[in-house]
């Protein structure tokens, strides 16, 4: 049986999928995160690097990363979102779109799985198609405060429980494939 381990230093994400999976441990490293427009490109960059720790052998290593991607401004920022958020804050990625009366967006979560043994390499994606808005809401992280996914009137933030923002999440929709791949059995 292998160890399983979330990779990541962000514990609003590792609960949301710990919820999911019990067994899962969280591995807070420090990663090089590369910059790059390509999600798969920046899990798989840290899927490798993690997966050189001697320590990590036997081991399944999952990274999630997720992207935003704004219709107004050609599908940008995507995974460079955390970089948007600290430049412009919530507010500004709302008043971008309002400033090109423009405001569908979609959201894409990859996780990314690396079986320490072999090295083979595994993606699992879900989006949700959405809209920004004024930011609204005290629930969440990052950007929920100003996304309405596709089915709610409500932003990510404002939705009180992990169960009804697991209605909509592209998080859950990625988590749900790897979930139905098998490969938690290994």
């Amino acid at each position: 049986m292998l160890n399983k381990f979330f990779v990541t230093g962000n514990k609003n994400k590792f609960n949301e999928i710990k919820k999911y999976l019990p067994d899962l441990q969280r591995l807070d490293v420090d990663l090089i995160e590369i910059q790059s427009l390509d999600i798969k490109e920046i899990i798989e960059h840290k899927l490798k690097e993690a997966a050189s720790k001697p320590s990590l052998n036997n081991t399944l290593l999952i990274v999630e990363d997720t992207g935003l991607y704004l219709d107004a401004m050609n599908n940008f920022p995507g995974p460079l979102i955390k970089f948007m958020l600290k430049a412009i804050g919530n507010n500004g990625i709302y008043k971008v779109c309002k400033g090109y009366d423009n405001y569908r967006a979609y959201a894409t979560s990859i996780l990314g799985v690396i079986n320490t043994n072999n090295e083979e390499i595994k993606f699992y994606s879900g989006t949700v198609n959405g809209r920004i808005t004024k930011p609204a809401g005290n629930y969440g992280f990052g950007w929920d405060r100003v996304f309405i996914p596709e089915g709610s009137d409500k932003t990510f933030a404002e939705m009180e429980t992990i169960e009804e923002k697991n209605k909509y999440s592209m998080r859950k929709r990625a988590l749900n494939k790897f979930i139905a791949s098998g490969i938690l059995t290994l």
